[in-house]
């Protein structure tokens, strides 16, 4: 992912990828209103990191009343992990000064384009537009991996490749619907893993399996 955001960030591939995906006839990304790309990847599939938050509230309140205290640690840790992933987005994006590619001159819009790190013009609001904050829904459950690592090792690689999928899944539809560059949401991965390691490192145990004791054979 390192090598891929420098990868965009020093060379205008953001702007390949929108600039094929713009039709400059009706000077729109046509796609922007698709059922799919818009009701279904974006309105609805966003839901997902609500009701499993809620899922999570849910599991912590069964294990306090089923006296199963186990359960606990790895809840904790996937709320706190979602919760500060998408609030810690959230606050850096409505900080940014960095407009979404429909919302500039180029593509139908009426701003000039802000790059990363770039002084906004005094004539021109916030942009506001990065990095991505649907992404987020999906880059948001890395720490489900990083729970699933611990406690239970066999489901760590599928919750890590459920994680990533739905991450690319949505930066790729918001791509296309032209409110995102691609880049955006890499940069919500790379934050989210990060903000991952940090409390792993923090919260959660090296391990909570005892290590197997050999099985000594007794004959009488």
């Amino acid at each position: 992912m390192l090598i891929l955001l420098a990868l965009v960030e020093r060379t205008p591939m953001d702007h390949w990828i929108s600039d094929w995906l713009f039709d400059s006839h009706s000077r729109a990304f046509n796609l922007n209103d698709s059922f799919l790309f818009k009701r279904v990847l974006h309105d609805w599939a966003r839901n997902i990191a609500y009701i499993s938050a809620l899922l999570i509230l849910a599991g912590l309140a069964w294990s306090g009343l089923a006296n199963k205290p186990r359960w606990r640690p790895p809840l904790v840790f996937m709320f706190i992990s979602m919760f500060l992933s998408t609030a810690t987005i959230a606050i850096i994006k409505y900080s940014s000064d960095i407009y979404c590619p429909n919302l500039l001159l180029e593509y139908g819009g009426q701003f000039q384009r802000v790059e990363l790190f770039d002084f906004q013009p005094s004539n021109q609001p916030p942009g506001r537009c990065w990095p991505s904050g649907h992404a987020s829904t999906g880059f948001c459950f890395l720490g489900f991996f990083y729970a699933a690592r611990v406690y239970e090792p066999r489901w760590a690689l599928p919750c890590l490749i459920a994680a990533i999928g739905l991450g690319v899944l949505f930066s790729v539809s918001q791509t296309i619907r032209g409110v995102h560059f691609f880049s955006h949401g890499i940069w919500t991965g790379l934050i989210i893993w990060a903000i991952n390691i940090v409390l792993a490192a923090g919260l959660l145990p090296a391990t909570t399996r005892a290590p197997e004791q050999p099985i000594t054979e007794i004959r009488g």
